[in-house]
């Protein structure tokens, strides 16, 4: 049976499900054919957090013996084998990774903690909020729907850091930032096929699993059923219907920033998490001064593995340099 080789650990609302699905379509990579296995979530007792929802806790590995027939399928073909639970990153579950899977290679994907409360909160009020109302969310450190931890942890990432960089060396942890993701999502595929040893293959760009309101509420209801059907499902034809719902999803968001002035948003990101942007950069080694100052653009630093990258995906590309 065929354990894990890496794990995508977070962050929630930061392109994990484009990655995941991306990922997928690599022919050396085995991911689970379900996104959010979330096993590690599990306390000791066996039990979930109440806010794993409730189709998808149904469908989590109870036992080891469970998780590991989730990869069964993985082949000698694959050189490597993944999942994706974004939860992993905040949910202090380093420690129950480690003793299963002592030698994975973990990836973070960081997005700006204001835009990723911005969605978060827009998720959990299902439209978006208003720049007050994230404020004030922000503030209050009330729980989230089912007791989700309150909204200004989420982003909280040199803390949710911490542990595993503790455990795993520092050369088995991969950080991805979102905004880099954006602009150049080719880029940052090359660099994760780099990162799990695996060749580059040109993969068609995704857009899944966007945030905001529905268009279509009655939709977004027969979208939300897909989890009770999937035990009926063979798992080929899962594999191949999996992204073709998430595309659905994204087609039926109406995404819409909310109407948050530069400055204000500076004054937020200070406020809730200067300090540990501070943590964050000594910890990963990476400028994130654009995080602080929205006018100051993001300027990605070439180290040996990102140039090696690029290079690799403007060959494949037929782009020169």
């Amino acid at each position: 049976m065929a354990l894990p080789s890496f794990v995508i650990i977070g962050a929630q609302r930061s392109a994990s499900t484009t990655i995941h699905f991306t990922l997928a379509r690599h022919p050396q990579i085995f991911m689970s054919t379900r996104k959010e296995l979330n096993f590690f979530l599990r306390g000791d007792d066996g039990k979930l957090p109440g806010w794993v929802d409730e189709g998808a806790a149904c469908l989590t590995p109870l036992t080891l013996a469970d998780y590991e027939a989730v990869f069964a399928e993985a082949g000698p073909q694959h050189r490597a084998i993944g999942e994706a639970s974004p939860s992993y990153l905040f949910a202090g579950v380093a420690s129950r990774i480690k003793v299963t899977l002592p030698d994975a290679k973990l990836v973070a994907i960081l997005r700006h903690p204001i835009g990723q409360a911005t969605s978060i909160l827009s998720v959990w009020l299902g439209r978006e909020p208003t720049a007050d109302e994230l404020e004030q969310w922000l503030s209050d450190g009330k729980e989230g729907p089912k007791g989700t931890p309150p909204l200004a942890m989420h982003g909280r990432y040199a803390d949710h850091l911490e542990p595993y960089f503790a455990l795993y060396p520092r050369e088995r942890i991969k950080i991805v930032l979102f905004e880099d993701f954006r602009s150049e999502p080719d880029v940052v595929i090359a660099e994760l096929e780099q990162f799990l040893g695996v060749d580059h293959v040109p993969l068609p760009h995704l857009h899944l699993n966007a945030s905001g309101p529905r268009r279509s509420q009655f939709l977004r209801r027969i979208l939300c059923a897909k989890a009770l059907a999937r035990a009926a499902v063979p798992k080929p034809v899962l594999r191949r219907l999996t992204g073709a719902v998430h595309r659905i999803e994204s087609l039926n968001t109406s995404e819409k920033s909310p109407n948050i002035a530069a400055d204000f948003r500076a004054e937020l990101t200070e406020r809730f998490y200067g300090g540990n942007i501070r943590k964050l950069e000594e910890l990963v080694e990476v400028d994130l001064d654009h995080w602080r100052r929205p006018s100051i653009p993001r300027v990605k630093t070439s180290d040996g593995h990102k140039s090696a990258a690029r290079h690799a995906w403007l060959q494949a590309s037929g782009t020169s340099a």
